[in-house]
């Protein structure tokens, strides 16, 4: 199986599921345009490594595995609306930021150099972890997201989620299955 976008992320913990799909519901209500997340798989985000085939993961994981010893005693804090916004302006993520320690961009690092082999192309845009709610494609330009990121966090109770990593996981999507959405493909629980 081919998967057309797999990534290293950081799973939510259980504990703020409810929190997470509250808050998609709420976001959804105010921007019913936008396209909302799939939400059973929230995890803050560490490596893209795009298109990749289903045999090559277990050497991924491993790989992952062995450097899991950097972010084993580290906290993460997830808080507040942000996004990223295409070179046209027209395109865009909305996201909730988070909050790291520098042991957790070594991580990044770590896996940039482990996993060179399996990269993304794009790979070249700056660390910045978060948790993706939705993605974008409407006119406005980035005024546009500016004023909407301002009126989530004006309008979408304060998130302030905190929590220890215990797990990594490697996602996967398949764009032939439709809804489109990602799923945990194997984790690597630590601590």
């Amino acid at each position: 199986m081919q998967y057309t976008s797999c990534f290293v992320g950081i799973p939510l913990p259980d504990k703020f599921q409810n929190e997470f799909e509250k808050t998609l519901d709420k976001v959804k209500k105010l921007y019913p345009n936008w396209q909302i997340v799939y939400p059973k798989t929230p995890h803050v985000t560490v490596y893209y490594l795009d298109k990749q085939s289903q045999s090559v993961l277990p050497q991924i994981a491993r790989a992952v595995s062995k450097e899991t010893r950097l972010i084993k005693s580290i906290s993460l804090k997830v808080q507040g609306f942000d996004f990223f916004a295409k070179e046209d302006s027209r395109q865009g993520i909305i996201f909730l930021n988070v909050i790291y320690p520098t042991a957790f961009e070594n991580f990044n690092h770590t896996l940039t150099n482990k996993l060179n082999n399996y990269h993304a192309v794009d790979n070249n845009l700056p660390f910045h972890p978060h948790v993706t709610i939705a993605r974008i494609n409407e006119p406005g330009g980035d005024s546009n997201l500016k004023n909407s990121v301002k009126l989530l966090n004006s309008k979408i109770d304060q998130i302030n989620w905190e929590f220890a990593i215990n797990e990594v996981a490697i996602y996967g999507v398949n764009s032939r299955i439709q809804p489109q959405s990602q799923k945990r493909l194997i984790s690597i629980k630590f601590g």
